[in-house]
C-alpha cells in the first residue's frame, strides 16, 4: 500500500495542482494507494501516526508519500514512530522547499515529477538521512523534530512572520519566495532587539555573544528558500552546522543577508559557524524559536541533538 498525504494548500494551492498532475500515473500503475488530503494544521502529522502506529504486522514496509513543502515534511516526521519500518517519498510543492533543495529535487516541470513519480512506485535506490530533535527547557520540558532546520531569534521572527503573510502568498506565485524572505528579514532587522546568551556544544566548549541576532541549527544547508545559513552541513553526517550571528550593529546584518544567498555569509565579522552532536543555547531574555519554519514558542534556553541516519527515503 502506497499511502500518500497531500498537502493541497501549500504555496497557495501548488500541492493540489500538482496532485492532479500525477494522480493518473498512481492510478495506471495497478498498486494500491490511498491519499489522505490534510485540512488543518497539525493534520499530517496525525495522518503519519495513525499510519505507524503498533500493530500486529510489525515488520511490514509502511511508505509514506509527501506531496508538500518544508512545513509537511516536518508534520510527518514528527508524527511517524521510527521504530517501524518506514519509507518516504518525496514531491515538493511547497514554497520554501529547502529540503528538496538540499536534495537536488524540483517541481518545476511535469518532466521531472512524472521521474519522480515513477522513483516512487518502483523505487530501486534509498538514501538515510539524520534529522534533528529541539528540546525545550524550563518547567515543561517539550520537543520537536525537524528535518532541515531549526533557530532562535531573528530568523524564527522573520519565519513567524512569513506563516499568513500576505506578501509571501503574493511573491509565491512568481518562484520568487526569497525576496519575501529577504524583505521581511530587513524588516525585522529594523524592529529586532539582540539578546545575549551562551551556546555549549557536546565538546564542552562554550560559545559566549552578544547581541545575538539569530543561532540557527541546521541538518541541511539552507533555510528561508534558498538561504545558505549552513554551507558544509551535510544530511547524513550525524552533526548539526549551527550558524551564530551576533555582535553586529543592525545595518551590517543586511550584507550578510545578501551575502548568505551564496553561502559566503561565512567570511564576515560576526559570523560563526561550529559543528556538533549536541548544543545547548541559552539566553537573557525569551526569544521566538521555529523548526522548519514552523513555529515552537518564546524560549530562552534549548537544547537541540542530532538523530543519525532514521530518515529511510527514495532517491
Amino acid at each position: 500500500m502506497i499511502n500518500i498525504i497531500v498537502n493541497p494548500n501549500s504555496r497557495s494551492g501548488k500541492g493540489m495542482k500538482v496532485w492532479n498532475k500525477i494522480e493518473s500515473m498512481f492510478r495506471g500503475s495497478g498498486k494500491e494507494y490511498k491519499v489522505y488530503f490534510t485540512q488543518y494544521e497539525g493534520h499530517a502529522k496525525q495522518i503519519a501516526a495513525e499510519l505507524t502506529k503498533i500493530h500486529n504486522n510489525y515488520d511490514s514496509e509502511i511508505m509514506i508519500v509527501v506531496v508538500g513543502g518544508d512545513g509537511t515534511v516536518n508534520e510527518v516526521i514528527n508524527g511517524i514512530a521510527f521504530e517501524r519500518n518506514v519509507v518516504l517519498g518525496y514531491i515538493p510543492t511547497g514554497s520554501g522547499n529547502d529540503f528538496a533543495r538540499s536534495l537536488k529535487c524540483s517541481e518545476k516541470c511535469l518532466e521531472y515529477l512524472t521521474k519522480r513519480v515513477k522513483h516512487i512506485l518502483n523505487p530501486s535506490q534509498y538514501e538515510w538521512l539524520d534529522y534533528g530533535v529541539v528540546l525545550t527547557g524550563g518547567g515543561q520540558v517539550t520537543n520537536r523534530r525537524f528535518a532541515v532546520s531549526c533557530g532562535m531569534g531573528m530568523d524564527a521572527e522573520v519565519c513567524y512572520d512569513l506563516l499568513n503573510s500576505k506578501t509571501k502568498r503574493f511573491f509565491n506565485r512568481y518562484h520568487l519566495t526569497r525576496i519575501s524572505y529577504l524583505l521581511t528579514g530587513i524588516y525585522r532587522l529594523i524592529h529586532f532587539t539582540p539578546v545575549d546568551g551562551v551556546l555549549e556544544i557536546d565538546t564542552g566548549k562554550k560559545y559566549p555573544m552578544t547581541k545575538i541576532c539569530f543561532v540557527s541549527f541546521h541538518i541541511h544547508p539552507f533555510e528561508g528558500g534558498g538561504f545558505k545559513f549552513a554551507p558544509k552541513a551535510d544530511y547524513s553526517d550525524g552533526l548539526i552546522d549551527v550558524c551564530m550571528v551576533y555582535g553586529r550593529g543592525k545595518l551590517s546584518l543586511i550584507p550578510i543577508l545578501l551575502r548568505a544567498i551564496s553561502g559566503h555569509h561565512i567570511r564576515k565579522k560576526g559570523v560563526r559557524i561550529v559543528q556538533c552532536k549536541e548544543a545547548r543555547l541559552t539566553v537573557n531574555e525569551p526569544r521566538k524559536v521555529h523548526a522548519d519554519g514552523e513555529a515552537f514558542g518564546m524560549q530562552d534556553d534549548i537544547s537541540v541533538r542530532c538523530i543519525s541516519k532514521r530518515i529511510r527515503i527514495i532517491r
